[in-house]
């Protein structure tokens, strides 16, 4: 294994921070509308200074003061953000392939930047609704291109800490969002909140012109000498190192693709045991397990993926992993917490909100370096049982009116979600993923995420008329069963380098194994 003198350096660092202003754009999008909905929507009259509205900038230049629009009105322009998610996630892993993780991020930029100017300058609901679909577009695309980039730049030793940083940056979006309307949530100034998105889009365009491309997508597209010298500058240390790692993962890519070539049968798959050469475990899971079909191609189709059983283990856990994190209910929490709250806390429900995504925060970053330390398998599987628990309990406290026990357990929700569920899912991807399916898997990943935001985005407000606070008993069941799937699918990739590492496979026989 190659081992460095110290994995941080300054290039490092950038490119990680960079690649994360992609999920911050895409926390504050997607909260940007929860707190001045009152005012823009004009239900609600919050004056924002001593003057008249009229004699503001954008009154002046005729903006409406506010957009008239009723609850399905709002609905609408909330939602429409997930369908521009899904449109984004569906075009991001063809995008990043063709054109790089770094060129994919300066068109998710432009979408941010035209998004956000498209909504600060709206004067009509159909404008609002489009700006939303643009900004979710870009969400979409860079969802799924900022942990990829991430992973792809991480020693082995900080995948999981900086992998977790992708979540860590959507909740610091969410509480950017919150902490700005605390001053601009007026009559006056609500637009200031969309247009403070068009300069972070900006700014992160801007920012991207100082990082290198990922050096595994130079390696993908045979571009060596120029994946060495971007390696080096990440890694740091004896050139010679950088050399080594990388020719490492050619050595494997190379044993992999003449394992599958020589294993082939005519229908793509093989039925023959693989040869396991030992660099299988000194490799890079990115540059391993490469598909059979698409041997001699560098990138596997959207359609492949989903429909070839060579990729059914990772269909299997990133389906599962993807789609529970939603279900357990966050959303329900991020969504509608305020009015959750409301409901036996009036006169503090804000104030319990904007303390929840302060903790949120601080609890993700804190959390980074466990994923490393005790594993992603144990942490998904605690994460998951604390969420149950913390479900029954808020169940409890909304039905009989325990305003006390309702805060706590909130608060113990939102802490086990930020150590396990909320960040593993999204670096878990990749890593039980071969190497020419990481995007397209990034992909589909995101967009089961998306699908499964909007189900409980949307139905949930519904269930919650019905039934009230035994909605929770239905997420702590959900959290139950999410926990068997990690604990009984899932394998434990912390320290692992390689497919093969992960699941004692290359995956070349068509007669998939049960997963371990």
């Amino acid at each position: 294994m190659v081992e460095f003198k110290s994995p941080w350096t300054r290039q490092l660092i950038l490119t990680t921070f960079v690649a994360c202003l992609g999920s911050i754009q895409y926390g504050y999008h997607m909260a940007e509308l929860n707190a001045p909905e009152a005012v823009m929507s004009c239900r609600k009259s919050i004056p924002g200074g001593g003057t008249d509205y009229d004699q503001t900038w954008f009154g002046r230049h005729h903006y409406n003061q506010c957009i008239p629009m009723e609850s399905k009105d709002i609905g609408m322009a909330t939602s429409i953000f997930s369908i521009g998610g899904l449109i984004g996630s569906v075009f991001a892993s063809s995008l990043s392939d063709k054109l790089g993780r770094k060129g994919s991020s300066f068109i998710n930029s432009s979408f941010f930047i035209l998004g956000s100017l498209v909504l600060t300058f709206a004067n009509s609901l159909s404008v609002l609704i489009l700006g939303r679909l643009i900004a979710g577009i870009g969400a979409g695309t860079s969802i799924v291109v900022t942990p990829l980039l991430i992973n792809e730049i991480s020693p082995v030793n900080l995948r999981g800490f900086l992998g977790s940083m992708n979540q860590v940056s959507i909740n610091i979006g969410i509480l950017l969002t919150q902490l700005l309307a605390l001053s601009w949530a007026n009559d006056f100034q609500w637009r200031l909140l969309l247009l403070i998105g068009f300069f972070l889009g900006l700014i992160n365009f801007i920012s991207f012109f100082f990082v290198y491309e990922s050096p595994k997508w130079l390696v993908k597209n045979n571009n060596l000498d120029h994946a060495k010298f971007v390696l080096h500058k990440i890694r740091g240390g004896n050139k010679s190192d950088s050399d080594f790692e990388i020719e490492e993962w050619l050595a494997h890519k190379n044993t992999s693709n003449t394992s599958n070539a020589n294993n082939t049968n005519n229908t793509g798959t093989s039925n023959t045991p693989v040869n396991q050469s030992e660099n299988a475990n000194e490799s890079d899971n990115l540059l391993v397990g490469d598909s059979v079909s698409t041997a001699n191609s560098n990138f596997v189709s959207f359609s492949d993926y989903i429909t070839s059983s060579h990729y059914i283990k990772s269909k299997i856990v990133v389906t599962g992993i993807m789609t529970g994190q939603q279900f357990c209910g966050i959303n329900s929490i991020i969504f509608y917490g305020v009015s959750v709250i409301a409901t036996i806390l009036p006169q503090y429900a804000v104030t319990v909100n904007c303390v929840i995504s302060i903790l949120n925060v601080i609890v993700t970053f804190l959390s980074g370096t466990l994923v490393d330390r005790l594993g992603r398998k144990p942490l998904l599987v605690s994460s998951g049982s604390i969420m149950g628990v913390s479900c029954l309990l808020i169940g409890f406290a909304i039905i009989y009116s325990k305003s006390i026990l309702v805060v706590i357990a909130t608060f113990s929700y939102i802490i086990a979600f930020a150590t396990g569920v909320g960040p593993i899912p999204f670096l878990l991807i990749s890593e039980v993923t071969q190497l020419k399916a990481t995007s397209i898997a990034q992909s589909y990943g995101t967009i089961m995420n998306w699908l499964a935001t909007f189900m409980v985005g949307y139905l949930f407000p519904i269930i919650n008329d019905k039934i009230g606070g035994y909605v929770y008993y239905l997420f702590a069941v959900i959290c139950a069963c999410f926990v068997c799937f990690v604990y009984y699918y899932i394998p434990e990739t912390k320290g692992k380098k390689s497919y093969f590492d992960v699941w004692g496979t290359h995956d070349d026989d068509v007669h998939e194994r049960r997963l371990e």
